[in-house]
C-alpha cells in the first residue's frame, strides 16, 4: 500500500490519502503498518478506490468475489495489463455479457486490444471509458 501511496502524482502522503478517503489518520497508518485484518471491509474500499485499485488486490484479507473473479481471470489472460483505474475496469466487467468475457478472455490478448474490447463493453453500458497507465 506504501508503494502505491507513493507512486500518485504527486505522491499521497498518509494524512492525504486518509482525508480523500474519508477515514482517520491512524486508520491509513495500520493499513500500511499493522495487521490489516482488524479494519473493515468498507474503510478498504474507500482507501483502494483513492489508490485507483480494488480492495481485493491491495489487501490479502479481501475475500475475492464474482466481481474480483473477472478481473483476476483477464490478468491471466493478459498479466501485462496495469490500468489507470482498476475499479472501472471491474464495473464494466461486472455488466459485461458471457459472450462479450468470451471474446476478452483468450490467450495472446494484448493490452491494446483488451482496452478496446473493454472500451467497446463500457460505450454500450452507459459507463467511464478505460486506459492503460502511461
Amino acid at each position: 500500500m506504501r508503494e502505491l501511496r507513493k507512486a500518485q502524482h504527486p505522491p499521497l502522503t498518509i494524512k492525504e490519502l486518509a482525508r480523500r478517503a474519508g477515514v482517520s489518520y491512524t486508520t491509513v497508518w495500520n493499513l500500511e503498518n499493522g495487521p490489516e485484518e482488524k479494519v473493515h471491509s468498507d474503510i478498504k474500499v474507500k482507501v483502494a478506490r483513492v489508490l485507483g485499485v480494488s480492495s481485493a488486490r491491495l489487501f490479502d484479507s479481501e475475500v475475492p468475489g464474482e466481481r474480483n473473479y473477472r478481473f483476476s481471470c483477464l490478468l491471466d489472460f493478459c498479466p501485462n495489463l496495469e490500468f489507470q483505474n482498476e475499479i472501472n475496469v471491474e464495473d464494466i466487467l461486472e455488466k459485461m455479457t458471457l459472450d462479450e468475457l468470451g471474446d476478452l478472455y483468450h490467450i495472446g490478448l494484448t493490452p491494446g486490444e483488451a482496452v478496446r474490447r473493454l472500451n467497446r463493453a463500457a460505450k454500450r453500458l452507459g459507463l467511464k471509458s478505460v486506459e492503460l497507465k502511461k
